[in-house]
């Protein structure tokens, strides 16, 4: 479409130039006839002119603003400037001593506040050392108490096993006990040894018309030289826990002491 616009506007204009490019030479060749033909004119000058201070309007009204000095001019530190004679007269010091009063009334009850809650504080450290020596006191007394049953119970255990050695001393003692007496002659024999409570155990039946075995008369015989023998070497003695005393059947036979 372009294309065509243009070929119709340079048919239109009847020569072969575009009319951009004809507009383009026609303002070309106009300057150069105005440049050749006039005067050079100079619309503005490439160097300003720089703008004094004393001609700027914000630092005229900072001039004009008059200078003013403290009430007390020896806190500016200059050496020129005196405090005027009639200045104290111009202030009052009831509002600092008002001020100063107040500072103080508030820092005397801030004082008494820390000071009761600092007495608060001894006394709860004071309940809490209580406290924590009594508990460590009575754990003291615990650990005591604990140690001494620990101990008898050591000891208990230890008494368990004696009972329990002298338990199967008793189990290998009281059937040579029945067959010695077994071979003891009628009139010179024990009643039976009943210890179902210690032994948890049936006494054995002693048949008085039976003969004595001769394995078990050995057998009774060298149990008795060994017991014999123990209590020579041990210098062991064992008193009679309760004394008994047996009637035996016919009348003839005279009483005997066990």
């Amino acid at each position: 479409m372009g294309n065509e616009q243009s070929v119709s506007a340079s048919s239109s204009n009847g020569s072969g130039v575009s009319t951009s490019l004809s507009f383009l030479a026609g303002k070309r060749d106009s300057s150069l006839t105005n440049k050749r033909s006039g005067p050079v004119v100079v619309v503005k000058s490439g160097i300003d002119s720089l703008p004094t201070p004393a001609d700027d309007q914000i630092l005229k009204r900072f001039v004009e603003i008059p200078k003013f000095f403290p009430i007390l001019r020896s806190a500016l530190n200059q050496a020129g400037l005196r405090d005027p004679p009639d200045v104290t007269l111009k202030l009052s010091p009831r509002p600092i001593l008002k001020f100063a009063y107040r500072l103080q009334d508030h820092l005397s009850q801030c004082a008494v506040t820390v000071v009761s809650e600092q007495d608060a504080l001894t006394s709860v450290i004071r309940n809490v050392d209580y406290a924590l020596s009594s508990i460590i006191s009575k754990l003291n007394e615990r650990k005591k108490r604990f140690d001494r049953l620990s101990g008898e119970l050591a000891s208990a255990r230890e008494i368990q096993a004696q009972m329990m050695n002298v338990r199967f001393l008793l189990e290998d003692v009281v059937p040579c006990v029945e067959t010695l007496n077994e071979i003891l002659p009628l009139e010179q024999r024990l009643p039976p040894l009943n210890l179902d409570r210690v032994l948890e155990r049936t006494p054995a039946i002693s048949s008085t018309e039976s003969s004595p075995d001769p394995g078990a008369v050995s057998r009774a015989v060298r149990f008795a030289g060994a017991l014999a023998t123990t209590a020579i070497t041990s210098n062991l003695h064992i008193e009679p826990v309760e004394e008994f005393t047996v009637i035996d059947k016919p009348s003839s036979i005279p009483q005997r002491r066990s």
